[in-house]
């Protein structure tokens, strides 16, 4: 099996462990919750349908020892909505993402606010990451991020590491 040579990390949120050498730990499986059209403004029937999602996914996950957690799309109008709602459909961690700064700020802001951000993990820093969002995150740190290591301006894995290396003093 293939191993990477230099030492792997591991980050804890709640009992899902991610990273490590491969095959150390298994693939978390991120089910993405409230993306697309289908979803517009949310109301009971969906809000009970989306729970229905969050909960089957949580079965699956036990019967066939696969982690998973919801990866929850948020919009700047119904970022706080969203946290609000996977903050009491399940205990265990869960993940936001958006579109824009503006609305992972907000989602960032409002799991503060909820006090649940030791269950938050932020999806994703990335090449375009402003300093109004390093500024929220400092501000209001999550139990984890990922980091989205993808250069548009170089695609070589020179260009991966450049992000990685610019981004590991955060």
């Amino acid at each position: 099996m293939f191993s990477f040579a230099c030492e792997q990390e591991t980050v804890k949120v709640g009992k899902t462990v991610f990273g490590g050498q491969p095959g150390e730990n298994p693939t978390v499986c991120f089910g993405t919750l409230f993306w697309g059209k289908k979803w517009g403004v949310l109301d009971d029937k969906k809000l009970a349908e989306a729970k229905k999602l969050v909960q089957t996914q949580e079965k699956l996950s036990e019967k066939y020892c696969v982690p998973a957690l919801a990866d929850v799309y948020v919009k700047e109008e119904d970022a706080e909505e969203k946290v609000r709602f996977i903050s009491k459909a399940t205990k265990k961690p869960f993940a936001i993402d958006a579109s824009s700064p503006k609305a992972r700020i907000m989602g960032l802001e409002a799991a503060a606010k909820l006090k649940v951000l030791d269950r938050l993990i932020y999806n994703s820093i990335n090449i375009g990451i402003t300093a109004e969002e390093l500024a929220a995150l400092e501000e209001n740190t999550p139990a984890a991020a990922i980091l989205l290591a993808y250069n548009p301006k170089d695609l070589s894995v020179d260009g991966r590491l450049k992000i990685c290396l610019l981004y590991t003093s955060l």
